[in-house]
């Protein structure tokens, strides 16, 4: 097994030169590949963050190891290519997707992450350790951005998918990433319990990464062993970066996407499942992007005119498109031109839309799609119920359950619960939103991880419940638990 213990540049994105990057083989997927877990802030976010199962039952779930956080448009993309919350809910006191605060106290992700204390250029040693600003959950790790642009992770660290420099024992509590070139406004975590990394936006538009690489998912031309490769001023637009276990893309201010890694199940948009891609290569959509969400092994992107195109593997119809897999993006056509949001999790989809619902499509079996029926996969997306009576503005998805958060802060929960990740004190799997005990209020931002679901708090504290193994939850506690609890160090 390949890693990356110590962050490297990404190689610039190709498309800032007008040229498609070349791509070699890489490195075999493994069966249940996942995606990290952004985490959905309420006013600027855009992830579903994050994280993935393998297969049904009543017992643990392979996860994906997704990246599951923010949903709707790029944090620190230009109005231009935002998609605005749904109307009536500016009033309600839900996020416009300007990046700006909102009254609920509900902050911008990245936005919040740049203006906090990022007065200078980014260069290295101006990064700090202050409190936490932006999340992400995979299905081993965690990562926070800190305010002052450090980070602080926690978890599994098996391939140093932490960034302290080394490979070692899971940190029980948030520890700084060391080697930071400049100040982070944007981290997404993703992996499959040890086969962890984690990508880093900073402030000067940049894209690092470090940790497991087997599956070219760093993008820096290789798909083995440690290697640093300069920053090109390509990267300089780059405005959101999302990873998932087998691939990562990268979205910039112009609105063009680029995508590297494993290409097993058609999830990079090429056209074919053979190109494996080891440089970030753009791809081809039916718009520009304004945000984009990785599952297991397909790709969601939000586009500018408020419609979704998604791509890959298709097996629960988690793509919504005709073929598995689906090869090119191809329009969720149910959908309209009116979504504000997305979440890509293991198998499922789900999208917040201008009018205020959530929708959902993909796999059902465990209740993740907010509906008891169909209990089988569908690739027409069905309206969430009994959500709560604050408007929903913004949502993230893990390996099997979808979380929203609420323009008054609180946070809600559905589908498989066998690890206590919906957090309403139970272990029992519902198809219908539950809220989250003690989080009726003061919530900025939610993270869905594999089997579990962290909460950044208005009060600075980040809270989190579900799945510990490999002490992903970060209270040094190492047992489940189905109810809130702090991650220590931050």
């Amino acid at each position: 097994m390949v890693s990356r213990t110590l962050p490297i540049t990404v190689v610039a994105l190709c498309g800032a030169i007008a040229l498609a990057c070349g791509s070699t083989g890489g490195g075999s997927p493994q069966p249940d590949g996942g995606r990290g877990a952004d985490a959905a802030a309420l006013d600027g976010g855009h992830g579903s963050h994050d994280a993935g199962h393998a297969d049904g039952g009543d017992g643990p779930r392979g996860d994906a190891g997704l990246d599951a956080r923010h949903t709707g448009p790029g944090d620190g993309a230009s109005d231009a290519h935002r998609v605005d919350a749904p109307k009536g809910q500016e009033e309600a006191g839900a996020a416009k997707d300007t990046g700006a605060e909102v009254s609920s106290g509900i902050d911008s992700g990245a936005d919040s992450a740049r203006e906090a204390g990022l007065a200078s250029d980014g260069a290295a040693g101006s990064v700090g350790t202050g409190g936490p600003v932006l999340l992400s959950m995979s299905e081993g790790h965690g990562c926070a951005v800190v305010a002052g642009g450090g980070m602080k992770c926690w978890g599994s660290d098996a391939v140093g998918q932490d960034g302290r420099g080394v490979a070692g024992p899971n940190l029980e509590s948030a520890t700084a990433v060391l080697n930071l070139p400049g100040a982070v406004v944007e981290v997404s975590a993703a992996g499959v319990i040890d086969d962890g990394h984690t990508l880093a936006l900073l402030a000067t538009g940049d894209v690092i990464g470090w940790g497991f690489n087997d599956l070219a998912v760093l993008g820096d031309g290789t798909a083995t062993g440690p290697r640093l490769l300069p920053v090109s001023p390509a990267l300089a637009h780059v405005v959101e970066v999302r990873t998932s276990y087998a691939h990562s893309c990268a979205l910039d201010a112009s609105g063009a996407l680029r995508c590297w890694g494993n290409n097993l199940k058609g999830q990079l948009g090429f056209g074919d499942t053979s190109t494996v891609a080891t440089t970030p290569t753009l791809v081809t959509l039916p718009a520009t992007a304004a945000a984009v969400e990785l599952g297991s092994y397909y790709t969601c992107a939000l586009l500018t005119d408020a419609r979704v195109a998604c791509w890959g593997d298709n097996t629960y119809d988690q793509a919504a498109g005709a073929a598995n897999p689906q090869l090119t993006p191809v329009i969720v056509s149910a959908l309209g031109h009116g979504v504000a949001r997305i979440a890509a999790g293991y198998d499922h989809t789900c999208a917040l839309m201008a009018t205020g619902a959530v929708m959902c499509w993909g796999a059902n079996d465990l209740g993740q799609l907010g509906s008891a029926l169909p209990a089988g996969p569908t690739a027409s997306p069905l309206t969430v119920s009994g959500l709560p009576a604050s408007p929903v503005a913004a949502l993230c998805a893990g390996s099997s359950h979808t979380c929203v958060l609420t323009a008054g802060g609180g946070v809600a929960c559905w589908g498989w619960n066998y690890n206590g990740q919906l957090g309403d004190g139970t272990n029992t799997s519902r198809p219908n939103p539950a809220m989250v005990t003690g989080l009726s209020s003061g919530v900025v931002e939610i993270a869905c991880g594999g089997e579990a679901t962290c909460a950044r708090l208005a009060a600075g504290s980040v809270e989190c419940w579900g799945s510990n193994y490999q002490d992903s939850l970060g209270d040094g506690m190492g047992a489940d638990t189905n109810t809130p609890g702090s991650v220590l160090g931050l």
